[in-house]
């Protein structure tokens, strides 16, 4: 069955139970208070953002592919970095356990000038039209991977749990890339859990923007 890019598109996301007032990404363009918070880290919650369930369809890409996420909106006072990890579904994501994803990063921007609160990634976004690309790897073997795309707004990090979490997640189909293997050649690239990716205490979620 055939299906247009809009639907494709719209049924790569990640389903999330509600829509979320500080922003969430409502679209991807492939070549061409609800957060996650630091107590839930540890919590599937922080994979897909809250109650994510997989998605029906995948979008297709190639190694190297240029991908576009289009925020609906983000508040000018949240400032924070952006990042963007890839997992590999070895039998299918559209009924993939989200906890068994291992990710590994493929893009993140953060403090772009220094200031109170300086300039981040965030606030380039804003000023992009709420949207940010990243490259997908070149060497990315063919089959079906999960993206995973955040902001991490830091204006009430300043006191620890303050930092909050906007994670979502897209259903790719990579194609013309072979059977590639580097990533699986080094193990410190193989990916990790999202519950381990970031604790209440890191430098990096303790963070006053003043």
């Amino acid at each position: 069955m055939r299906y247009s890019w809009a639907v494709i598109l719209f049924f790569s996301l990640w389903a999330v139970p509600k829509v979320n007032a500080h922003g969430y990404v409502n679209n991807i363009n492939v070549d061409g208070k609800r957060y996650v918070a630091p107590a839930e880290y540890n919590d599937p919650d922080i994979i897909c953002h809250k109650g994510s369930q997989p998605a029906p369809l995948s979008a297709g890409a190639s190694p190297g592919s240029r991908v576009s996420f289009t925020w609906n909106t983000w508040p000018d006072s949240h400032h924070g970095p952006v990042m963007t990890y890839m997992a590999q579904c070895p039998s299918g994501c559209s009924n993939v356990a989200k906890a068994s994803l291992m990710w590994f990063k493929i893009d993140e921007a953060g403090l772009q000038s220094p200031g109170s609160p300086g300039t981040w990634a965030s606030d380039v976004l804003v000023g992009t039209e709420k949207q940010y690309t990243v490259t997908l790897p070149t060497d990315l073997t063919d089959g079906d991977y999960v993206l995973r795309h955040e902001i991490i707004a830091l204006h009430g990090a300043g006191e620890m749990g303050g930092a909050q979490n906007y994670p979502y997640c897209f259903n790719v189909n990579i194609g013309g890339g072979g059977n590639v293997t580097k990533r699986d050649a080094a193990p410190a690239i193989k990916g990790i859990a999202a519950t381990q990716f970031y604790g209440a205490n890191d430098p990096g979620t303790t963070y006053s923007t003043e």
